[in-house]
């Protein structure tokens, strides 16, 4: 059996919750942790099943990740980048 990979999307909108749907439908052994600013989108990735489980916490959603996938506004992925640089394997 193969190790579950553990991904993590920050960004829960129509982008990310589209990843998370397509990366489930591979029937690859996956754990996906979404995260987003506002509660709602990530609840609504998770009830669609997009997600495993949702984070409020960005480094937390992130830190054992193998794979980080941003979905988020092009001005916004500097500073998420610095801020979650420490944190990631």
């Amino acid at each position: 059996m193969a190790e579950q990979a553990r991904i993590a999307i920050v960004g829960t909108g129509c982008i990310g919750t589209s990843i998370g749907l397509a990366l489930h439908q591979t029937g690859q052994p996956l754990f996906i942790v979404g995260h987003d600013k506002q509660a709602a989108h990530a609840d609504a990735a998770r009830r669609m099943k997009a997600v495993d489980k949702t984070d409020w916490n960005l480094i937390s959603a992130c830190q054992n990740a193998d794979l980080v996938i941003l979905a988020i506004p092009m001005n916004a992925i500097e500073e998420t980048l610095k801020a979650l640089a420490p944190h990631l394997k």
